[in-house]
């Protein structure tokens, strides 16, 4: 990640998932389209994506002072939340529009889709975005390697073992997070009662508990972005907005009422917002710039194990017990091991 321009990788990976979707396209135009292949394009672009999201989570530090990067963090997660709602609006929308001819619906999406990519990459284009000056003591360029680079973003993490302390937390963080798995089975059986006694249908109760969470995240990050987070000792906006997290998430499990379900979501997506910010922002204001790659490729990599192992732990658990008793035992998890980090004296001295 940090032998190539920040730019350079940014616009390759726009433009390559948008020929991606293209070919999805014409694929499914011509109704040629079979799984095997389609997985393969899936698998392309998630890895696409993924040195996509490293060359822009590391180009922070490049464009933004320190000051201002909870800010900056802050508004993008806040961007992440609205497209996550808006999207699937846009979706259904052109779902219903058959530009191509009856049932082509999917079709169209697919191709709005591709063309997306596509004006991102033109964007980029015109942006200024600085990449790191990289230098390799008693190495010259041509002799280091992807494996020499991956050696070294793990010995930095563990050479700083407050780093390898912050992933093991957001990896408990991700699984226990995986518990929205089950957020449609309790709609549906442990606040029926209540809802079903308000006239309500179970679209518009769990729509209900769904928009709730994200004015959650949207005002957390509105918030942020005025705010500008703590300033010193970051780690607390972590910490206690995590232990805050894991009781909400205690009480949902608890709850019958869709009020206080929804009262507790609110509060759990409003604590996780402030989390991430303060989180990404400790990463990119103490790791180097110029390694930041490499190091934030490491994370990468341990990151992505969670949500499929999450998904998986849950799904097998939730289908053998009562689902309320999976948000009570997860969120008791994640507040004890939150808890039990305020008092870790390594963890706590790592934006010092």
């Amino acid at each position: 990640m940090d032998r190539i321009k920040r730019k350079t990788i940014m616009l390759l990976a726009d433009f390559t998932q948008g020929f991606v979707m293209l070919i999805i396209f014409f694929l499914l135009l011509g109704e040629d389209l079979n799984v095997p292949f389609l997985f393969f394009l899936l698998v392309c672009l998630s890895v696409i994506s993924t040195f996509h999201s490293l060359a822009f989570d590391t180009s922070y530090i490049m464009l933004v002072p320190e000051e201002y990067l909870p800010r900056a963090n802050a508004m993008m997660n806040t961007m992440w939340t609205l497209t996550g709602v808006i999207a699937p609006v846009l979706a259904a929308t052109l779902f219903s529009v058959n530009l191509f001819g009856a049932g082509t619906g999917m079709v169209s999406a697919i191709g709005v889709d591709a063309v997306t990519f596509f004006l991102s990459g033109l964007s980029i284009l015109f942006l200024k975005i600085p990449s790191p000056i990289r230098e390799e003591k008693g190495k010259s360029k041509d002799k280091t390697s992807f494996r020499s680079d991956m050696k070294l973003g793990f010995r930095y993490l563990f050479k700083h073992p407050p780093f390898l302390l912050l992933i093991v937390l957001g990896f408990i963080e991700t699984i226990v997070y995986s518990v929205d798995l089950l957020l449609p089975v309790i709609t549906k059986e442990t606040l029926f009662n209540d809802w079903s006694g308000k006239g309500w249908s179970y679209p518009f109760a769990y729509s209900f508990l769904d928009t709730m969470g994200f004015i959650g995240a949207t005002l957390a990050g509105i918030l942020m972005s005025w705010w500008g987070g703590l300033k010193k000792n970051r780690i607390y906006g972590v910490l206690v907005p995590l232990l805050v997290s894991g009781v909400m998430i205690m009480l949902f499990g608890f709850s019958t009422s869709i009020y206080l379900s929804a009262a507790f979501l609110f509060m759990r997506m409003f604590t996780s917002s402030i989390v991430g910010s303060h989180q990404a922002t400790i990463w990119q204001s103490n790791v180097p710039a110029v390694i930041q790659g490499r190091v934030f490729g490491v994370r990468k990599f341990v990151s992505s194990i969670a949500p499929p192992l999450g998904t998986t732990l849950i799904g097998l658990w939730g289908a053998k017990i009562n689902s309320g008793v999976v948000f009570i035992v997860l969120g008791a998890v994640l507040a004890f091991v939150a808890f039990i980090s305020l008092f870790n004296k390594r963890l706590l001295s790592i934006d010092k």
